[in-house]
C-alpha cells in the first residue's frame, strides 16, 4: 500500500474495513472501495498540483 500513514491510522482503517464488511453487501463494498481509491487519487493529484505551484511560484 502506497499510503504513508502511521500504524495507528492503519489500525483505524482496518477497523473501518471490518465495520464496512459487516454492514454492507459485496457490491456496496466494491463501490465503497472505488470511492476510497478515487478520494486518495484526488488528494494525491491536489498535493502534486500544490507542490508544483509552490516550487514554480
Amino acid at each position: 500500500m502506497w499510503y504513508h500513514g502511521g500504524s495507528g491510522y492503519k489500525i483505524l482503517e482496518g477497523r473501518l474495513e471490518t465495520i464496512i464488511q459487516m454492514k454492507s453487501l459485496p457490491e456496496d463494498r466494491i463501490l465503497e472501495r472505488r470511492m476510497l481509491i478515487l478520494k486518495k487519487i484526488r488528494v494525491l493529484i491536489l498535493l502534486m498540483i500544490t507542490l508544483s505551484l509552490s516550487t514554480a511560484g
